[in-house]
């Protein structure tokens, strides 16, 4: 079953997948003026998702996309997430398949990991933290949803606050969230309007460079 498919994700055509990925786009924002180095990266993402060798991004790492206000950031990764959505197809190869969270797909008797990805805001994941438990127990737990999830991109990260209170317990959510699905190996997508070196001043130098193994920064 492996080998069938691969054999489909060589034989990808990227101008109907990219099609597929404007489509959406469209319905998502209208006509949109995306120069060629936005069309670079939505035709890379597309790769990646199908786990080509022709992708120019590594397989085995997420990606950040940074940039200035208005460069389209975030409609990348929401329309990324409905293109996964919708390729019912897409089969997931190219990382570390066990102990984590897919969509399943029951073919000839077998079950196929089909790709999928959550999307969150930095705020609402905040929120989840600042919100529950009396203790610090339950907004863990809360949290601790988010660690497990195989691809899992954060919206707008560097917007928060550094840290955030519990009932006297402090927290940098973007660091621990980042840093447990990390130990687990799972991929961390994220959109943020830092620099690199501004990454690494708001959440250390051990989270920035964990950032910087496991993750295609995207400019």
């Amino acid at each position: 079953m492996r080998e069938i498919i691969r054999e489909k994700i060589n034989g990808l055509n990227l101008k109907e997948e990219r099609n597929k990925f404007l489509t959406i786009v469209s319905n998502m924002v209208g006509d949109i003026d995306a120069d060629k180095s936005l069309l670079e990266i939505w035709d890379n993402l597309i790769l990646w998702a199908w786990g080509h060798p022709d992708c120019k991004y590594n397989l085995n790492k997420g990606f950040c996309l940074t940039g200035n206000v208005g460069t389209s950031k975030t409609v990348t990764l929401e329309a990324f997430r409905r293109y996964l959505d919708a390729s019912k197809n897409l089969y997931y190869l190219h990382k570390r398949v066990s102990g984590v969270r897919y969509s399943h797909l029951i073919r000839n008797g077998k079950a196929l990991r089909t790709m999928r990805m959550d999307l969150v805001h930095i705020n609402d994941l905040c929120a989840v933290y600042e919100s529950l438990g009396v203790d610090g127990t339950e907004d863990r737990v809360g949290l601790s949803a988010y660690y497990n999830y195989a691809n899992l991109a954060i919206d707008d990260v560097g917007t928060e606050s550094a840290t955030h209170k519990n009932w006297g317990n402090s927290l940098n959510v973007f660091a621990t969230i980042f840093e447990m699905r990390y130990a687990k190996s799972n991929f961390t997508h994220f959109t943020t309007n830092l620099s690199v070196e501004q990454l690494a001043k708001k959440y250390g130098v051990r989270v920035h460079d964990r950032l910087r193994e496991s993750s295609n920064i995207i400019v």
